[in-house]
């Protein structure tokens, strides 16, 4: 039997908007998900789909609006800052899509 050691649960992930449109950019909704220890996940859609804010909020880099974020047992949003950090650099990798980001790296 393997091991969850990531899971979602009811996630929800809003954006406030200017006054002058709609209130909410409503992005993730409702979105369950377990990873099985020793699975590989592959998160695919369309350009502004919600991939990289799912993502970000489960390598503990933001909050979602609702909903809950487990690696193993432990709910990270009941985590201080500082432990959630503490954690996210032990236990998690990223690799951003962003070559701006790395300024040391040039593609020529």
């Amino acid at each position: 039997m393997t091991n969850v050691i990531l899971r979602c649960t009811n996630l929800y992930k809003s954006f406030s908007l200017d006054k002058k449109g709609p209130s909410a950019l409503h992005v993730l909704k409702g979105i369950d998900l377990d990873v099985q220890e020793g699975e590989v996940v592959s998160i695919v859609g369309a350009s502004g789909s919600g991939k990289s804010t799912l993502l970000h909020i489960l390598g503990g880099l933001d909050r979602p609006s609702r909903g809950e974020v487990f690696w193993g047992e432990t709910n990270i949003l009941t985590l201080t800052d500082e432990t959630l950090a503490k954690r996210r650099g032990t236990n998690v990798g990223f690799v951003f899509q962003f070559h701006h980001l790395l300024p040391e790296f040039t593609s020529i």
